[in-house]
């Protein structure tokens, strides 16, 4: 009997494992204006950003994908808790600043900006 169950219970916990990705983190950012993200115009609201394995954040708004781009992630400092977002002059978000990661270079190429991008 405990033998049966053990089995059951490792065979649970093997499809919660291989039901959720584990490469993926997953944040939520809030948008108090409009915004442009990888040619995508996002209104205000709650979104969700995930950063998968293949370098690819992906931004969903209520549950559906919106879009996803191929990304750079730099750790922060630890003791900075709080999110934030980089926006350029016309909206365009250059920047998400969520949890231990700094998430860029959305759709920027180097030499759009290459202030941004010392050789």
């Amino acid at each position: 009997m405990k033998k049966q169950m053990a089995i059951i219970a490792l065979a649970a916990l093997l499809g919660v494992l291989l039901a959720t990705p584990t490469w993926a983190d997953s944040y939520t950012f809030k948008l108090s204006r409009e915004a442009t993200l990888n040619g995508v115009k996002l209104e205000p609201g709650s979104y969700k950003l995930e950063l998968n394995e293949m370098n690819q954040a992906v931004i969903y708004h209520h549950g559906k994908e919106v879009t996803r781009a191929r990304v750079e992630v730099k750790p922060r400092p630890d003791h900075i808790k709080r999110g934030s977002l980089l926006l350029t002059a016309d909206g365009t978000i250059r920047e998400i600043r969520v949890g231990p990661h700094v998430v860029w270079d959305f759709m920027f190429q180097k030499s759009e900006y290459p202030m941004l991008n010392p050789s």
